[in-house]
């Protein structure tokens, strides 16, 4: 038992003074900086495990690792940004285009540097809002984005705890969430698809927790989400559409009170996008707005990792409606298989952390457990169990016909919807033969597609 509780302690202390060399090793976070950004958002994800009621000995070590590695991989990107490329923390090269536009225009907002000739967005003003808070330093926004992650992979622990009442299948969510190596990727980058996830994934755990008790949104509830929904509608407007989706679902068999909760959540999230929308972006007036404007587009349509299926259907944006739905399907499966588990050296201009997102395939094999759980276990599964997944696969399939599968991060902030039932699949199911047949199937499809793919992309 001393042996036990001296453990999590000696490791917490082992990561921190790693944590330190290692930004002192490599320049630009600054190890001050570096520390104590590591030290907060490990105190900081730990404290929520512990209010989220999932708290173990295996739940703080996943909470520890995922931070870790999150941290680590911030202190080499910030380095490639800084130093490796001859510059400092506060004017550090961004090549990643959403990074660059972002802080240039925080910047310009809170320094006064020229204004850029980009449009902005609104992780723009989440950006800003920290540089006025610390100083200039492309840290900061990007320790925050470090946070969101290690937040997010607590939420997605307490969100399968709260649909299913057991802690088991609560750390097998933590523990396959932190094994989405695309996430932690993100979360190494200053790029709005972390926080959007992250505060997406709070508003998720509050629905599911009003819907439980039966009784509305709690005082505590309603404080938690209205600075949430304001950084979620701020980063990405659109998911006010998103949310409003769930609400609609979690009011099939809902009381009255409930109901009434959720058609306010639903009314101020639309109304606060269309404010965010109308008042701070001059976006056009998609309101999905992922593929809208032509720099976007073009940017998309020039993507390698994509140019035969650019090929094959042409200017995606331009296609007739039923021409979409045509392709709908294959445009799911694009989705889903990307990035690719090859190229790893394409985003590593964008900072080499970005590199991880190309190990594909825990994401593939979570991917296979999720499938299974709809055609094998859904039927019988508890109603709240059921709206969640089918909120995170209208999500999904609804953003793979607006980008035509492009551009797959955009399906981040579902992971929370749909991890849980990977975790009872892998949980509950792992002894059934027809789970152990269905995952050779599966290896086997998604095998085939992959060479496929390669081959298109590498003609001999």
């Amino acid at each position: 038992m001393k042996r036990t509780a001296v453990a999590f302690p000696t490791a917490v202390a082992v990561c921190f003074v790693g944590v330190t060399l290692l930004a002192c090793a490599l320049p630009g976070a600054g190890a001050a900086v570096s520390a104590v950004g590591y030290a907060a958002i490990l105190a900081a994800a730990l404290g929520l495990l512990h209010v989220t009621g999932n708290d173990s000995a295996a739940a703080r070590t996943v909470t520890l690792v995922s931070a870790t590695l999150s941290v680590v991989l911030v202190i080499i990107n910030v380095n490639y940004f800084t130093a490796e490329a001859g510059r400092t923390a506060a004017d550090p090269l961004l090549q990643n285009y959403d990074a660059m536009r972002d802080w240039n225009w925080a910047c310009h907002m809170v320094f006064g540097d020229p204004e850029p000739d980009s449009v902005i967005s609104g992780m723009s003003f989440v950006t800003a809002g920290i540089l006025w808070v610390f100083g200039r330093s492309v840290a900061y926004p990007i320790f925050f984005v470090s946070l969101c992650y290690a937040v997010t992979i607590v939420m997605i622990g307490s969100i399968a705890r709260q649909l299913t009442g057991r802690r088991d299948v609560g750390l097998a969510a933590m523990i396959i969430g932190a094994l989405m190596c695309y996430l932690l990727a993100h979360s190494s980058v200053l790029v709005k698809d972390l926080p959007v996830t992250c505060m997406f994934s709070i508003v998720i755990d509050r629905m599911i927790a009003s819907s439980r008790r039966g009784s509305g949104f709690s005082l505590r509830d309603v404080a938690v989400m209205i600075p949430t929904l304001a950084v979620l509608l701020v980063a990405r407007h659109n998911m006010s559409f998103m949310l409003a989706v769930g609400c609609l679902l979690f009011m099939i068999g809902a009381g009255v009170r409930t109901r009434l909760s959720l058609l306010a959540l639903a009314a101020a999230a639309l109304v606060g996008g269309q404010i965010v929308n109308r008042m701070l972006m001059p976006w056009p007036d998609d309101i999905m707005n992922t593929v809208t404007s032509d720099e976007c587009a073009k940017m998309i349509l020039t993507d390698d990792a994509t140019r035969p299926w650019d090929n094959i259907v042409g200017d995606y944006t331009m296609l007739p409606f039923y021409i979409k739905l045509l392709w709908l399907p294959v445009s799911v499966a694009i989705q889903f298989m990307l990035p690719f588990p090859w190229g790893f050296e394409r985003h590593v201009i964008f900072g080499p952390g970005v590199a991880v997102a190309h190990i594909s395939y825990f994401w593939y094999l979570a991917g296979a457990l999720i499938i299974y759980w709809i055609f094998g276990c859904a039927y019988r599964a508890p109603r709240r169990q059921q709206l969640t997944v089918v909120w995170g696969v209208i999500l999904t399939v609804i953003t793979a016909y607006m980008s035509s599968g492009r551009i797959s991060r955009y399906c981040l902030p579902y992971l929370p919807l749909l991890l849980p039932a990977a975790a009872i699949v892998a949980l509950d199911c792992r002894r059934r033969r027809s789970l152990w047949i269905w995952l050779a199937v599966f290896a086997a499809l998604l095998l085939t597609a992959l060479l496929i793919c390669y081959s298109m992309q590498h003609p001999s």
